[in-house]
């Protein structure tokens, strides 16, 4: 069911809570979800891996976490649904004019070239749309301006993820991937990539995002 609200083109989705009975699903409510990565957890099926944005958190060292309080409410504001809207889902279709096309199609080649990966319309249309709306949000940093940023975190949380093979040609795609993401100035993939192969050289050569 949750994959069909993903896929679903209209105004309400439904979930079947069993029992014939089946909650509809507003385009105000959203879901997020959680998991552990580590040996405790399965692999994420490609079929959710295509539907859902990934976003990794940073390791934080124990000694710096600290308990928040979250009794004192008073500095909550209500954001009103439209306004959200006008933000992240603007009604204008997105300008993709401006998107660095050539990087992208340069990665989008190169997952295709790889028999066990590829970049689906679904995929290919969510990166374009976050694209769209991130490069007006980020910040421009290390000389990078916020539409290469944008694009290296659409690829870091849409593509990455769907890395998991194993070989000499699985290897060298990964290698050419890293060079990409290197003479582009992608350092959030190209991060997550050098982590990826780390992993990969102690684990007989498999390589996976997870």
């Amino acid at each position: 069911d949750f994959m069909n609200i993903c896929d679903g083109n209209s105004r309400f989705g439904k979930i079947t809570l069993g029992n014939d009975i089946q909650l509809k699903i507003p385009p105000t409510l959203r879901f997020v979800a959680t998991i552990n990565n580590d040996d405790t957890t399965e692999r994420l099926s490609p079929r959710l891996i295509d539907r859902v944005a990934l976003i990794r958190l940073p390791d934080v060292p124990y000694t710096t976490v600290e308990d928040e309080d979250l009794s004192d409410t008073s500095f909550v504001n209500v954001v009103e649904w439209a306004d959200l809207q006008a933000v992240f889902a603007p009604v204008t279709s997105p300008d993709l004019d401006t998107m660095p096309n050539e990087i992208y199609k340069n990665i989008c080649s190169l997952f295709r070239e790889n028999m066990k990966l590829s970049v689906s319309p679904r995929v290919d249309r969510a990166i374009r749309r976050y694209w769209a709306t991130a490069k007006n949000l980020f910040e421009s940093e290390a000389g990078n301006d916020t539409t290469i940023i944008a694009l290296d975190y659409a690829v870091a949380q849409k593509l990455l993820p769907k890395i998991n093979g194993s070989g000499k040609s699985y290897l060298e795609f990964l290698v050419k991937f890293k060079e990409l993401c290197e003479k582009n100035n992608l350092e959030k993939s190209r991060t997550l990539l050098s982590n990826i192969f780390k992993r990969g050289e102690a684990s007989m050569n498999y390589y996976q995002y997870f």
